[in-house]
C-alpha cells in the first residue's frame, strides 16, 4: 500500500521537487489579483502557454501548509483572477483538512495524490462533488495505520508529471462547471469492450501508477473526438 509522507524535511524536499518540475514550462510572470478566502491578493504568478495553465508555487510554509494554486487561461497584467484548484500539502505530518499529500510506493517514489477537498464559494461545489465525478484512479493510502482513498493526480518521477497535474487541474474546472452545465440531450449509448491483443508483459509497480496517473488525460482526450464529431451526451 502506498504509505503517506509526514516527515517535515520529506515534506519541504518534496514541495521543492514539485517546484522545480514546472520550472522549464513557465513562459512569463504576470502580476494580477488572486481571489482567495474571500479575498483578493496582489501577486506574482506563472504563465504556461504549453501546460494551458497559471501557477502560484510556495517555496516557504505559510501557517501550517505549502500553498500551490492553479488556474486557466492567460491571464492580463494587473486582472482579477479566480483559482481554480489548489494542491497544497501540510508542512509536516498528517493533516486531512489539507488538500494535498505527498505519498510513495513500494519502491519509494513519490506520488501527488488529492483528498478531493474542492472549493470557490458556489454552492453543491465541495469534496461529496468531486468524488461523485472524478474521471481519474483513486488509490489507497496508509496514514500511520489508517487507510484513507484519495485521487491521483501524478507520479513525480514521470516525465508527464507537469501533465498529468494540468490535466487534474483541468478536471477540477470541468467537475466545478457541472453545477452550471444543462443536462444534455439523451443520446444512443456507445459500448466499447476491450480486447487483449499481443503478448502479455510484466509491467512494474511504477509503470502501472504512471499509467493510472495518464488516465484522466486518456479520458479528456476520447471525450474531446467524441465533442468534435458531434456526440454531446458525454459531459
Amino acid at each position: 500500500m502506498f504509505k503517506i509522507v509526514d516527515d517535515e524535511k520529506r515534506i519541504e524536499d518534496a514541495q521543492h521537487k514539485f517546484i522545480k518540475k514546472f520550472e522549464p514550462f513557465i513562459d512569463k510572470k504576470i502580476s494580477v489579483n488572486v481571489g482567495h478566502r474571500g479575498d483578493s491578493q496582489k501577486k506574482e504568478v506563472s504563465w504556461s502557454s504549453k501546460l494551458g495553465i497559471w501557477m502560484l508555487l510556495s517555496k516557504e510554509k505559510a501557517e501550517n501548509r505549502y500553498w500551490n494554486a492553479f488556474g486557466i487561461g492567460e491571464p492580463s497584467k494587473g486582472a482579477n483572477v479566480s483559482i481554480i484548484c489548489e494542491i497544497n500539502f501540510p508542512s509536516r505530518g498528517i493533516d486531512r483538512s489539507i488538500g494535498g499529500a505527498f505519498v510513495t510506493d513500494s519502491s519509494g517514489s513519490l506520488i501527488v495524490v488529492h483528498r478531493g477537498k474542492i472549493g470557490g464559494g458556489r454552492k453543491g461545489i465541495g469534496k461529496s462533488l468531486f468524488e461523485d465525478n472524478y474521471r481519474g484512479e483513486w488509490i489507497a493510502i496508509d496514514e500511520n495505520g489508517v487507510e484513507t482513498k484519495v485521487a491521483l493526480v501524478g507520479a513525480m518521477d514521470s516525465p508527464r508529471f507537469v501533465r498529468q497535474v494540468s490535466q487534474f487541474v483541468f478536471e477540477v474546472k470541468r467537475i466545478k462547471d457541472l453545477i452550471y452545465a444543462p443536462a444534455p440531450k439523451q443520446q444512443r449509448a456507445i459500448e466499447f469492450r476491450e480486447e487483449f491483443e499481443g503478448e502479455k508483459v510484466y509491467i512494474s509497480e511504477k509503470d502501472k501508477i504512471v499509467a493510472k496517473c495518464d488516465h484522466g488525460s486518456i479520458v479528456n482526450r476520447v471525450r474531446f473526438r467524441f465533442r468534435a464529431s458531434g456526440f454531446q451526451g458525454w459531459k
